[in-house]
């Protein structure tokens, strides 16, 4: 009888053994089963892949935006950047701006984008240097823009605000972004002093996205009207022209003739973006195009804005 029990014991143990082994086995096969890709989004037409490829090349990597590093940082010593402040960028390309803020001062900063490539370019440069909270890289929908009202020591944007096309909703938004007392930093395209309207519409329909430039006096207007305090308003084009031409002497001093033949994309992207600089390059030597510095200040006590009465 103890033999037979223990016969009986020994298969019980054997067939539980051959049921987690197959069991076993099953989850393998499920571990290796990959699901159907959820459809990819549409590619953005102005931020083709090749093109977010020689960004890094052509501004230093993570970068959308000439300068790079060296010069983001020049502009925001001003400020006394440190681990206790935040700030938002609105248009941030990849958010190389706010990664440099944040790796050299400890500063937050979240960066803001409407297309969806350079945002995913660059919240993977986020992740890539520990800074996915830090220095986030995030979509947004201007049409919904929402900004958390004195929430941020410095709101600022660099070379996005034309292609963003409501100026009024979105200077509004920034200005209500800043804190008591808080920066906020615009340096922005925008017709130059020598106004011709047909160049202008020619280079709009040449660009990548559709530009929606606002005059100088008009955007200091609406900054004015949120009750900021404008203190600089400054032509930095000289400033960016050099950067651009820096940039594409970098680039071809470091690219040789294989690159481009292992990598025939990026040759046309290259091709693509000197096209658009030396575009721009020529109407701001030209004065009908330039590139302005716009900083105001927030007052101590910020006012709450009035509503106007609802029409009965």
């Amino acid at each position: 009888m103890g033999r037979l029990r223990r016969g009986k014991k020994e298969r019980a143990q054997a067939d539980a053994s051959a049921a987690r082994a197959t069991a076993a086995a099953e989850a393998r096969k499920k571990s290796l089963y990959k699901p159907e890709r959820p459809p990819e989004k549409p590619i953005d037409p102005a931020w083709p892949p090749h093109r977010v490829r020689l960004m890094d090349r052509l501004w230093g990597m993570g970068h959308s935006l000439p300068g790079g590093d060296e010069y983001i940082l020049e502009q925001f010593r001003v400020f006394s950047p440190s681990s206790a402040m935040s700030m938002l960028q609105v248009n941030a390309g990849m958010g190389g701006d706010g990664r440099s803020l944040a790796l050299n001062f400890g500063t937050w900063v979240t960066s803001i984008e409407v297309s969806d490539p350079l945002v995913e370019s660059g919240m993977k440069e986020s992740y890539k240097h520990g800074l996915e909270k830090k220095a986030p890289v995030i979509s947004f929908n201007p049409e919904r823009m929402k900004v958390r009202p004195n929430g941020f020591d410095v709101v600022f944007s660099r070379l996005g605000l034309h292609r963003l096309p409501d100026k009024e909703k979105t200077i509004e938004q920034m200005c209500a972004g800043v804190k008591p007392a808080g920066h906020l930093l615009l340096i922005e395209f925008m017709p130059g002093d020598k106004p011709d309207p047909g160049a202008l519409e020619h280079w709009a329909e040449n660009e990548p996205s559709r530009p929606h430039l606002i005059p100088g006096p008009r955007l200091a207007e609406l900054i004015r009207a949120e009750d900021m305090d404008l203190r600089v308003v400054q032509d930095v084009s000289p400033d960016y022209r050099k950067m651009v031409m820096q940039g594409f002497a970098t680039l071809m001093a470091g690219l040789k003739k294989k690159h481009l033949q292992e990598d025939r994309e990026l040759g046309v992207a290259l091709m693509r973006e000197a096209e658009i600089w030396m575009r721009r390059l020529a109407l701001m030597d030209s004065g009908v195009l330039k590139i302005v510095r716009f900083h105001a200040i927030a007052p101590a006590s910020k006012r709450k804005k009035k509503k106007p009465p609802e029409l009965s």
